[in-house]
């Protein structure tokens, strides 16, 4: 995809930061890989925009793969910043250039992660990226004196890493626990649309991170261990917690640990997350169909059976890639750090303990963010479970997207608003 640009008249635009712009909208394969700033379309000798006329975006002057800061100096530099251009498919970067704003996203910093540990024998904290996402920042984490001090907090048993995505000002902080493998990046958009004096800070697992077997935990111990982490950043309360997926359900044992200790929970978000003890029936295949062709009801006769049609080819290659990822999970020893297999490690264990868990009463509110795509494969209570277990009640607050797409860039800004206005209205309830 390219695009080419005409400023209105009076403003300025570069391709960066167009770039930079549309990263918080759109998702990486909607996004143009060049962009051309024009002092006019070309036209045709009927007013229409000559698309032969116009210049090759790759070509110009002022393509956004091009950096204009220092260029990356010394040894370790000059490793990473190779790394960056392959990941990236960027033919410059220097120094000061940051990750995420020339596109980067979560998987990436995965793939980053896993091949600075196989190059450089060294495991650092994925969230490391969000402190120091610049080449400058990040090379002396990866210098060699540097192990010894990161090597000493690694491996601690049940222990996340306490990362700080924003850190605000004198609100009440908001603490939000991985998902399901483990890794804690994709909040980082979430945290830059909260409110500028929100501390936003979360938990990510340090198993993405260890190239050890996995250590079979339950969700009870895991809580127990994150409290720790979140009782050394804020001794006392009232407390804010939310997590997604897996993360909401740990979440949620950390608010009833909270209130057994004695302390006060004045948060419980839950994003998108199932009670794994609730009641669920997989659809059947003709059913899958059917709440499929009622979901796409508003699209004229023709595209729903394209809709449809796509959706069957996407079934098909989902289950595949899941029963292989499943089968390289199973088959083979541990996998190298920030792999995609060590992620579907974490990610299957993960599972395995959310499903061995039955969640208890929670003596207070419970916030669930429920996504409004209707799921074809499923059926679930409306409430996915909670309502039963939320002795103060449970609302419901419905979100943009489906499960995987919450944290979208379309779907973000959604998200952020309807957070912030949770969070403002808990901290009017007074307790009793």
């Amino acid at each position: 995809i390219v695009a080419w640009v005409v400023a209105a008249e009076g403003h300025q635009s570069e391709p960066a930061e167009l770039s930079l712009f549309l990263s918080q909208f759109l998702p990486d394969y909607m996004r143009p890989d060049a962009i051309a700033v024009l002092e006019s379309l070309p036209l045709s000798a009927n007013g229409k925009v000559d698309l032969s006329g116009l210049p090759d975006p790759s070509r110009t002057g002022d393509h956004s793969d091009k950096s204009t800061g220092d260029s990356p100096v010394g040894e370790i530099e000059q490793r990473l910043a190779a790394m960056w251009t392959d990941l990236l498919s960027v033919s410059e970067i220097s120094r000061d250039d940051n990750f995420f704003a020339l596109g980067g996203h979560s998987l990436m910093a995965l793939r980053l992660f896993s091949r600075i540990n196989r190059e450089f024998d060294l495991t650092l904290p994925l969230a490391a990226l969000l402190t120091h996402p610049t080449i400058r920042e990040l090379a002396p984490l990866v210098e060699p004196e540097a192990k010894i001090e990161i090597a000493a907090t690694r491996f601690e048993p049940n222990r996340g890493h306490f990362v700080t995505l924003s850190k605000g000002k004198d609100a009440k902080p908001l603490f939000c626990i991985h998902g399901g493998d483990g890794g804690v990046l994709f909040y980082r958009s979430l945290a830059t649309m909260m409110p500028a004096d929100l501390p936003f800070h979360a938990i990510e697992s340090l198993e993405l991170g260890n190239s050890g077997a996995i250590d079979a935990s339950s969700i009870e111990d895991t809580a127990k261990a994150y409290l720790r982490i979140l009782l050394d950043s804020q001794p006392e309360g009232p407390y804010r917690l939310a997590g997604y997926s897996f993360g909401g359900v740990v979440a949620h044992e950390m608010a009833c640990q909270l209130l057994s200790l004695g302390h006060d929970v004045e948060f419980l978000g839950l994003f998108d997350t199932h009670n794994p003890a609730a009641d669920f029936r997989n659809y059947s295949p003709i059913e899958r169909l059917q709440v499929f062709w009622r979901q796409n009801s508003q699209l004229p006769f023709s595209d729903r059976v394209k809709r449809v049609k796509q959706r069957f080819f996407e079934g098909i290659n989902t289950n595949r890639r899941v029963k292989a990822e499943l089968k390289a999970a199973k088959s083979y020893g541990p996998a190298e750090p920030y792999s995609d297999l060590r992620r579907v490690q974490v990610r299957e264990e993960n599972w395995r303990a959310m499903q061995a868990y039955r969640p208890r009463p929670f003596e207070g509110r419970i916030t669930l963010f429920k996504t409004s795509s209707i799921n074809d494969k499923v059926e679930r209570p409306a409430d996915y479970g909670w309502a039963r277990v939320a002795l103060d009640g449970l609302d419901i607050v419905s979100v943009a997207g489906e499960h995987l797409t919450l944290f979208a860039p379309e779907n973000i800004g959604r998200l952020a608003e309807v957070l912030s206005a949770s969070l403002n209205a808990a901290g009017k309830i007074q307790p009793d």
